[in-house]
């Protein structure tokens, strides 16, 4: 019997998913499996070292790669690009980037790149400091719209050892 080693490392929890576009045709089964592993608390989704981090805990993830779950709290197009603010203050909150080419990308994909106000949304990238905790999105499959709106609140973070991710580039 053939093990897909990636597909296997995510299913248990042993690695984040990070897709790129060199090799986006399995993101969707990793992310499939890493959502289950993170709703049952699998590998490191249960202990906490490597959580969803919620929009305030990103001051401290940034220069890292990070997971993010929150609610938009509002959004806006500037000169194209479209800002996804999840607080009050633009200038010192968490937000996401989506310019106009992963706009249009992400409408390939069948996802309305208007009304994000109000969604539960969970994100991943590279964070860095502009304006606050800022991400630019670099991929369509790094913006997931979650439709469980009885998500729990997520666990604080915690110091812990760097957490493998999984680059699908071959």
């Amino acid at each position: 019997k053939e093990l897909w080693v990636n597909g296997y490392l995510v299913e248990k929890g042993y690695a984040r998913v990070f897709p790129t576009k060199s090799n986006p045709e399995k993101a969707e089964d990793l992310l499939t499996f890493e959502n289950k592993a993170i709703a049952t608390k699998t590998g490191l989704w249960a202990d906490g070292s490597a959580p969803v981090a919620s929009p305030e805990q990103t001051e401290q993830l940034i220069g890292h790669v990070a997971v993010i779950e929150g609610r938009v709290y509002k959004e806006a197009s500037v000169r194209g690009n479209l800002y996804l603010n999840f607080g009050k203050d633009w200038k010192n909150d968490f937000t996401v980037m989506i310019s106009p080419a992963m706009r249009k990308e992400l409408s390939h994909k069948g996802i309305n790149t208007t009304g994000f106000g109000g969604e539960l949304i969970r994100v991943r990238g590279y964070l860095r400091s502009y304006n606050g905790p800022f991400l630019e999105l670099m991929h369509p499959d790094h913006l997931q719209i979650i439709k469980d709106v009885t998500s729990p609140p997520l666990p604080p973070l915690q110091d812990s050892p760097e957490i493998p991710t999984i680059n699908l580039n071959p």
